[in-house]
């Protein structure tokens, strides 16, 4: 398929991002009031949850539209049936776990947590949806606590020798895999209260990520020109790696089985995000020039967010068939998600009969239209998409002289 490029052009401060996608299909731009350095998709991908560390927000997800602004907000985690998330608040009489109703997004409970010079690095929700593990970090101890949610109350608090970055439950909740700040990737055993595995070539950034059937991690290392490694978790043996220099890495994300790897390179010189595929770590998908930050797939694995200061990037990772007679060269994208109508404007002689044809993510047809165009001032087509599934789509708009090809988002 021949590549289409983009460009976006962003002035930030006192500084310029230019963003050339190669080959990743931009669904949209969108700036926001906050950095954005940790991101999570709601379990049936229709809500984002961001945090700069300090602040939260709950943005509405395929349209980026933004939702709710929550203060103190350092970490956040979703429940595993999307009904509701949890958040580590910090405030100036000390830190809280507030558990949040999705939809009405109501405060149901709050577990107040202990005060003194301990700071958070990492949690993480097990797959039986009420134990949620935190990592503390202090002058006097190190922990691990795990919380039950719905008791509200602390079940246990193991005394460790590490403090974690990242932190992920496994989904058979055997272990907690962190990624500490002394470079060190471990294997923590929840019924041993131990470590029961170190891998020593991880990084100082501490970035970790698995897939949510458990079997794959992929995570920073120190390794001269290794940015990234890739293991399976089972055999604890390094499947893959990533041979870019590893001080340019700020963010790496797994799709729900472990098939895809992101990796977000930035510095204001060389930057990109690219997608490779973990069974043979070829790259699929590049876009280059944009200081990109952190990176998180849609569960679906349709779409891709990459964050660059307090700017997001929606890509999508489905691109319509080319036999489906889509021509990449003429490919347009629609600036704004549609709910009922598609309005797009053409320069139709008239009298003549236009075609529309609406292509799905995956190359099927799924509507066609005929649009008797034989009045002055036929100048704007108005598609009805309506009933539609939220997606990505494409329409092509024909007649004996005119062709459009539109991607846009249906919401």
């Amino acid at each position: 398929m021949k590549t289409t490029t983009l460009l976006f052009v962003l002035f930030i401060c006192s500084w310029q991002i230019v963003a050339a996608f190669d080959n990743l299909d931009t669904v949209w731009l969108k700036k926001y009031t906050r950095d954005i350095v940790k991101m999570k998709y709601s379990p049936d991908d229709k809500y984002l949850l961001t945090t700069n560390l300090v602040q939260g927000d709950v943005i509405a997800m395929p349209s980026g539209e933004p939702l709710l602004y929550f203060g103190g907000v350092s970490a956040m985690e979703w429940s595993k049936d999307g009904k509701w998330f949890v958040a580590w608040v910090v405030t100036g009489t000390g830190n809280k776990l507030v558990r949040y109703e999705t939809g009405t997004w109501r405060a149901i409970d709050t577990i107040y947590l202990p005060t003194g010079d301990d700071v958070n690095h990492a949690m993480s929700l097990a797959s039986d949806n009420r134990t949620l593990a935190i990592s503390w970090s202090g002058k006097a101890k190190k922990t691990i606590q795990f919380y039950d949610l719905i008791e509200r109350k602390l079940v246990k608090e193991t005394v460790v020798k590490f403090e974690a970055m990242n932190s992920i439950y496994t989904p058979d909740t055997r272990y907690i895999i962190s990624h500490g700040t002394d470079w060190q990737v471990r294997f923590f055993d929840i019924a041993e209260d131990s470590v029961v595995y170190t891998y020593q070539f991880g990084s100082g950034s501490g970035l970790l990520a698995m897939s949510e059937d458990g079997k794959t991690i992929a995570f920073s290392t120190h390794k001269k020109d290794i940015a990234i490694e890739v293991m399976d978790v089972a055999t604890r043996q390094i499947k893959g790696q990533i041979n870019e220099n590893p001080i340019l890495l700020t963010g790496i994300a797994l799709t729900t089985g472990g098939s895809l790897l992101a990796a977000a390179f930035g510095e204001l010189s060389s930057t990109y995000i690219s997608v490779y595929k973990t069974s043979d770590m070829s790259v699929i998908a590049q876009a280059t020039n944009s200081s990109f930050h952190s990176a998180e797939f849609s569960h679906s694995g349709q779409y891709l967010l990459c964050s660059v200061s307090n700017y997001l990037f929606l890509f999508n990772l489905q691109p319509v068939s080319v036999k489906e007679g889509i021509d990449d060269k003429t490919l347009e994208s629609y600036p704004n998600p549609v709910r009922d109508i598609l309005t797009v404007e053409t320069e139709f002689e008239y009298p003549c009969i236009a075609t529309v044809k609406i292509i799905s993510s995956n190359g099927a047809e799924v509507q066609a239209q005929t649009l008797p165009i034989d009045h002055a001032g036929s100048n704007v087509c108005r598609i009805m998409v309506k009933e539609l599934p939220s997606g990505s789509y494409t329409a092509i708009i024909s007649s004996s002289h005119l062709r459009r090809t539109i991607r846009f988002i249906k919401l």
